[in-house]
Parts: structure tokens; sequence; C-alpha cells
């Protein structure tokens, strides 16, 4: 997560506002002492006190930001700001990395996490777990070959089957959406 020593829910909380119904972060005033200068802080707290916090969109479809030079995901506060712990992992319910909406959120393994991805950015098939093999459409789940098939709708039939049998969401594979908004 970061390089440097995560700060306490404490001193977050003194330095953050959260709104978990609306996932978002607000900065607050900050204390002259986490800056070098009384005149640096007076500019910090003019310029960003009561703005969003932790706003900035990633490549990697999540919201992040930092305080002290330490690196936080926002959705990762959100659920300690709400739950007092640090999450071993998210998951955001609907696939959206940026709606981080405590009813969005739920703490679960990295295996758990991974049973509710989009469809991979380098999927040809246009349906999970399912490509061609030779002269077939194979269905896989896992890496686990479940047989191979004369349409690509019989692979996908199968893939859909095994899926939910081995529980993963009905989000997994869903198609990734191009995102158009800038803010």
């Amino acid at each position: 997560m970061a390089d440097r020593k995560l700060h306490s829910l404490e001193y977050l909380r003194q330095r953050i506002a959260c709104d978990p119904t609306r996932g978002a972060l607000t900065w607050l005033s900050r204390p002259v002492s986490d800056f070098p200068s009384a005149r640096i802080a007076n500019a910090w707290n003019s310029r960003c006190a009561d703005k969003p916090a932790f706003n900035i969109r990633a490549a990697h479809g999540y919201l992040v930001g930092s305080m002290g030079g330490v690196r936080y995901y926002a959705h990762r506060l959100i659920w300690l700001f709400a739950h007092g712990v640090w999450p071993d992992h998210i998951d955001h319910f609907n696939g959206d990395g940026w709606d981080n909406r405590l009813e969005n959120l739920r703490s679960c393994s990295r295996s758990e996490n991974q049973r509710n991805m989009k469809m991979h950015k380098r999927n040809k098939s246009g349906f999970n777990g399912v490509r061609w093999s030779h002269t077939k459409w194979e269905a896989q789940v896992g890496g686990i070959s479940y047989g191979r098939f004369d349409t690509i709708e019989e692979a996908a039939a199968v893939r859909a089957e095994k899926q939910l049998l081995l529980g993963y969401t009905a989000h997994h594979g869903q198609p990734r959406e191009v995102r158009r908004d800038a803010a």
C-alpha cells in the first residue's frame, strides 16, 4: 500500500471528514504542526480545507491521494472510517472503482475480490473464460477446463453455470465500460 507508515485513525479523523453514504472525503482545516511554517499552513488551509480529498482519478480505476508522503486509496479510507480497521482487500460490488459509497464496498479476500472482476481488457471472445482452442471453443474457470464446444454460446453457457456454482458474482466478467467523464 505505501512505503511509509500509515497514519492512525485518530490522526486521519482530525484531518479528513468522511461521508460514507456518498463515498466522499473532504479535507478539514489542518494544524500548523503539519507544515513547515504557519504561512504554508494558512495557504494550504485557504486553498484545500472543505474541498474534496483523495479524489485523483488514477489510471487503474480508483480514487487516490496522499498525505504526509503516504499514498491512500479513498475506498480503503472510507472503510477505515466506517469500521475502524484497515481491510485486507476491498471489493466494489458494482465494479466501479470510483463509486466509494459504503453500500458498494465490502472487505474480502483476494480470491473473493477476483470473483467480481470485470472482463479482462485482452479478452477476444467477448465472453469471460471462453477462448478459441485449436478447433473448438473452450470454457474455463480458474484455469480449469470444463470442455470444448462447437459454438461460442455453448461454451459461454457452461462457463456462466460453473462460475455461479463456484461463488462468482453476477457482475464477474461483465464488459468494461469506457469512462468519458474527466472530472
